[in-house]
């Protein structure tokens, strides 16, 4: 298992390498199921937050700012345990990635 901070790297790699990897749209489609099958970690101030139709088009600028919040909960700012346990099932999906293989199963838990 990976220290938060490994799990960081692993996030801000695949961040910064999504526009420019060959597998990227397939890799924005498995990206964006998990997103809208986490909705309501990724949003919890509720759903109308981030509709399902705008995840799909916005997964780069989503997963950037996942990236960013990680750095923030590393950094100790408030509410980190909190987005940690909300973000508990993104670094297998991450690890997954990484590792070419697909994902573990449909929910991403």
């Amino acid at each position: 298992m990976r220290t938060p901070e490994e799990q960081h790297a692993a996030i801000a790699r695949l961040s910064a390498s999504l526009p420019v990897r060959p597998d990227a749209e397939h890799l924005r489609e498995l990206l964006a199921a998990a997103f809208i099958a986490h909705i309501e970690d990724l949003w919890p101030a509720g759903r109308d937050q981030g509709s399902p139709e705008w995840i799909t088009v916005n997964v780069d600028s989503i997963l950037a700012t996942i990236e960013r919040l990680y750095l923030m909960a590393l950094e100790g700012y408030p509410g980190a345990g909190e987005f940690f346990d909300r973000m508990r099932w993104l670094p297998a999906l991450v690890d997954d990635i990484d590792a070419q293989v697909a994902p573990r199963s449909k929910t991403f838990r």
